[in-house]
């Protein structure tokens, strides 16, 4: 049962495990950039992600993690919600990756970085799209799923990085193989879905239910976009003032202070679900949250 002792602990440790996975690997690939394209190739690098991350947020405006709470409750729901999520996000973050891609030019003064932003634009929908599937896993108490997923798309991505540089490749080469890879990931969570969560859902309209997801969801949106602007607003401002040499330096150092957050982030993500599995019983959910609390105190 999602809302159990046993099953959170469980889940914080998986999750615990992709975080701290993906860390490191994320730490790998920068230390890689930065020691064969030197601190203006991590910096271009850096700041095509920074732009990135905002606008797919806006494009997921919520729906994740409205769909984490919902489904936590009602699992049976899982294939209707990703249906509605995929058309209330695609044409919302199309437009958003074709605008991203015409606007490149005024969004920084140096040439690669252009590049960089307009090679990264399908990632606006390519995350959301992937969030989906990582919602229906935590609710369906499935996270094993995730640190596979995860740590698998940045082991590919780490070992197809360096073999693009040891055959010559730049920050270019990097840039297509993070959206190639990040693709990658996105069709192995769509066959780890229909594998083991598919099912037959009705042939109704769907335009009420992404109505009420986008009417739903907006209050998560707002917090999600303001988070993804506290992170990464500094890179995107350090490369208007300065140049990508120095955004690569910011880059670098800010891998050793994400480590302190990778424990909370993990236990978090276990955290809600559990506790929208228990919504509905009170004693429970009280239970559950101030154990959280204790421990996050501890922490």
């Amino acid at each position: 049962m999602p809302g159990s002792a046993a099953s959170l602990r469980r889940n914080t440790v998986l999750l615990m495990l992709s975080n701290i996975g993906g860390a490191a690997l994320s730490f790998a690939l920068s230390a890689l950039i930065g020691r064969a394209l030197g601190e203006a190739g991590l910096g271009i690098y850096a700041v095509s992600a920074a732009w990135i991350f905002p606008l797919a947020l806006i494009a997921d405006f919520g729906i994740s993690t409205l769909m984490t709470r919902d489904l936590s409750a009602s699992p049976e729901d899982c294939e209707r919600y990703l249906r509605a999520s995929a058309l209330a996000r695609g044409g919302f973050g199309g437009l958003l990756m074709i605008s991203l891609i015409v606007l490149a030019p005024w969004l920084s003064r140096d040439p690669a970085v252009v590049e960089g932003i307009r090679i990264s634009a399908p990632l606006i929908l390519i995350l959301p799209f992937y969030s989906s599937f990582t919602a229906v896993f935590k609710a369906r108490n499935a996270m094993r799923l995730i640190p596979w997923l995860n740590i698998g798309m940045l082991l590919s991505q780490v070992i197809l990085t360096t073999l693009a540089f040891a055959l010559g490749g730049g920050v270019r080469a990097a840039i297509i193989i993070n959206v190639a890879t990040s693709l990658g990931q996105l069709i192995a969570a769509y066959l780890a879905y229909q594998a083991r969560f598919a099912e037959r859902s009705p042939a109704e309209p769907l335009s009420l239910l992404v109505r009420r997801l986008i009417q739903r969801s907006w209050k998560f949106a707002v917090a999600g976009l303001l988070a993804a602007m506290q992170i990464r607003l500094s890179t995107i401002l350090l490369e208007q003032l300065t140049n990508a040499g120095e955004v690569g330096y910011f880059s670098a150092g800010s891998r050793f202070m994400e480590a302190a957050r990778l424990i909370p982030n993990a236990y978090f993500g276990a955290l809600f679900p559990a506790l929208s599995a228990v919504a509905a019983d009170p004693q429970a959910m009280q239970r559950v949250f101030g154990n959280a609390f204790r421990l996050l105190i501890l922490f």
